[in-house]
């Protein structure tokens, strides 16, 4: 009788240890992906910050030219970058509906990143000027290529706004 009361007291042991095992391991995965998630948030926020800081200066430096790189999450695969002052409401963007709903109701947006899935995020860069001998370029629009999670720009100051360029 007592070897059958030390099997059971065992076998709890093992359950109870297999269960607290198990939590653990539960935990460190959700820490581990979290992590992930607040770094791909803190990089979305340093190249906001970046871009935008960077239009802001450069628009009243009537031709100063700056070439960035700008480090961003792998996801993205380009950033479309919108003239939406001088875009029009007729515009089509067979490839980016969404970029074209945002510019045709108006919403203050002017950048764009695409990843895989389609337009993750966006926000306004300041005023820009897109420049027509770009990659892929249609009524003030262009997508610039993120290679390599780098995205390569050039930017020309007008005076009271900022041409964007790929640099690739």
């Amino acid at each position: 009788m007592k070897k059958r009361a030390q099997i059971a007291g065992q076998m709890f042991v093992y359950v109870l240890g297999f269960i607290i095992f198990a939590l653990v391991l539960l935990y460190g995965y959700n820490a581990i992906k979290n992590l992930g998630d607040k770094a791909e948030q803190t990089s979305f926020i340093q190249f906001k910050t970046e871009i935008t800081q960077t239009v802001k200066t450069l628009s009243t430096d009537y031709g100063t030219v700056r070439r960035k790189d700008f480090a961003l999450s792998g996801r993205y695969i380009r950033v479309c970058f919108v003239d939406s002052e001088r875009i029009g409401n007729g515009i089509t963007l067979a490839n980016y509906p969404l970029i074209e709903d945002s510019v045709t109701s108006g919403v203050d947006v002017n950048l764009f990143l695409v990843s895989g899935k389609g337009i993750e995020d966006s926000f306004n860069a300041g005023k820009l000027d897109i420049n027509r001998d770009d990659l892929i370029t249609d009524n003030h629009f262009t997508c610039v290529p993120v290679i390599n999670g780098k995205l390569k720009v050039k930017f020309t100051g007008l005076g009271n706004r900022v041409r964007v360029e790929s640099d690739v």
